[in-house]
This record gives C-alpha cells, sequence and structure tokens, in this order.
C-alpha cells in the first residue's frame, strides 16, 4: 500500500479469491473504492510479497511471488489523471 497526498493505494489481488490486477484508493473519509483500469496492457497477476512504490504521478508494483514461483515483473500504473 502507497499513500500519495491524503489518498492511499493499493494495487492486485486483496483476497484469497484473487481479484488480481485491481487498484483500490481510499481518500478521507477512508472509504475503499475500485478504480477503472484503462488500456490494453497486461495486468498483473495474483502475487504476495510484491514491492511497490508511488512515484511522481504513477504506481509501481514489482516482482513478488506467484503460483509458479519468484515474479521479476514490473507494472506501473498511471494515476496523475
Amino acid at each position: 500500500m502507497n499513500v500519495k497526498q491524503d489518498a492511499s493505494l493499493a494495487a492486485g489481488p486483496l483476497s484469497v479469491e484473487g481479484a488480481g490486477g485491481d487498484l483500490l484508493a481510499s481518500q478521507p473519509p477512508r472509504r475503499w473504492k475500485k478504480l477503472e483500469v484503462q488500456g490494453d496492457g497486461e495486468l498483473p497477476g495474483e502475487r504476495s510479497g510484491a514491492a511497490s512504490v508511488v512515484y511522481k504521478d504513477a504506481i509501481y508494483v514489482f516482482g513478488g511471488y506467484g503460483g509458479a514461483g519468484r515474479l521479476d515483473d514490473l507494472f506501473r500504473y498511471d494515476i496523475g489523471r
């Protein structure tokens, strides 16, 4: 999870049901809502232990562990719009 200004951002599945590729945001008064991901790029699959960071107007998600082992992929969500 990352914080940008007053918003908290979370990427990826957040439950064992495997929501896969979701981007969620929470702003005061702290109610979570699912953001629509636009574009035709690949979405990250289910994973745990990924590293993420907010830099400028994007959230980056790197690696983690998937069903087949360690992952070394990188995904970028544009959150500036």
